[in-house]
């Protein structure tokens, strides 16, 4: 019997990749554009070695995604309504067959972390004796006028034998993370206070991108690309995460607990100043004060808030978007 086949998905559209450039002097960071058009094909791999070796060949406007096309092994998306799509229903998880888990760990500084070895060593706290794959993210290793920039963020992967189970294991990784202690709190700008760990739980959904194959460089700057994998055995070694117990649920709330109340007068201070913000500019537009109030309650209360068409959300790439705007 051959070895099994992890399938996943290489994306790659130009310019579609985290940039650096230098504007009067100082080196900046802009996002990835969102993605509209591009090629996209299945990929597959037997062996870890293999991946560590596929990984090496990506270069910037290259990114993965976990989910693979429903019927098509390769084509082109585009933006026109009879195109293909990189939407989650198109691009799922196979259910059934191997495939691959991606672990994003961003902003590894809070977590006292410094360097591929130590993110390594925590991990593998997390993930055991599985085979992996780390690659620095397109964020780190960066220099400019001599200066090399720290590590900011790594991507790990692993192989699952079932790429349905990969929403539900990276949950339970996510709180063994916190568990063991590597987690922040994150304040959002509205005040909410969010728990983020070595593991970045986005990665749940079957189409959401790992940009991967380093970031698009201005004149002057360089980039070091750190890749490193676990050696091939002869049988491949797949992730195997055992469900939390009771004990470990109980844990992870009290530790949430914790790290919530670390900041939650600097969050209740943010809360106060963005609702007086968002609430001043409403009435400015024309809502009453009593509308706006009733509309900022709705959408900050709940784990599922209702937002009503004025209410305003600021995008990534668009600015600042009603809901109204946003579905028109």
């Amino acid at each position: 019997m051959g070895k099994p086949q992890i399938t996943f998905t290489k994306f790659n559209a130009p310019g579609i990749a985290k940039s650096f450039g230098v504007e009067d002097g100082v080196l900046v960071k802009k996002p990835a554009p969102n993605f509209s058009a591009g090629t996209f094909e299945t990929r597959s791999v037997s062996s870890i070695d293999e991946l560590e070796g596929f990984v090496k060949t990506l270069r910037p406007g290259d990114f993965l995604t976990a989910g693979v096309h429903k019927t098509l092994t390769r084509g082109q998306c585009g933006p026109g309504p009879a195109d293909i799509h990189r939407k989650k229903e198109d691009f799922p998880f196979a259910d059934g067959q191997p495939g691959l888990l991606i672990i994003d760990s961003d902003n590894i500084n809070n977590l006292g972390l410094p360097d591929l070895n130590s993110l390594a060593t925590a991990v593998e706290k997390l993930v055991g004796d599985a085979d992996y794959v780390m690659s620095t993210s397109a964020s780190s290793g960066v220099t400019y006028n001599g200066v090399e920039g720290p590590l900011k963020g790594v991507h790990t992967f692993l192989f699952v034998e079932d790429a349905a189970s990969v929403p539900t294991t990276l949950e339970t990784l996510h709180k063994r993370s916190v568990i063991l202690g590597y987690a922040w709190p994150l304040i959002t700008k509205d005040g909410k206070i969010l728990i983020r760990s070595l593991v970045d739980t986005a990665m749940k959904t079957s189409n959401q991108p790992c940009f991967e194959g380093g970031a698009i460089l201005g004149a002057g700057i360089t980039q070091k690309r750190e890749i490193a994998g676990t050696p091939a055995g002869d049988e491949v070694s797949f992730l195997k995460v055992s469900p939390l117990t009771p004990d470990e649920e109980d844990a992870y709330s009290i530790a949430v607990k914790k790290l919530s109340a670390t900041v939650a007068v600097q969050a209740e201070q943010v809360r106060v100043a963005w609702r007086s913000a968002r609430h001043e500019k409403m009435v400015a537009k024309g809502c009453s004060p009593e509308s706006a109030t009733q509309i900022l309650d709705a959408a900050t209360s709940g784990n599922y808030p209702v937002l009503s068409s004025d209410y305003e959300i600021e995008t990534d790439n668009y600015g600042v978007l009603t809901v109204r705007e946003i579905i028109a």
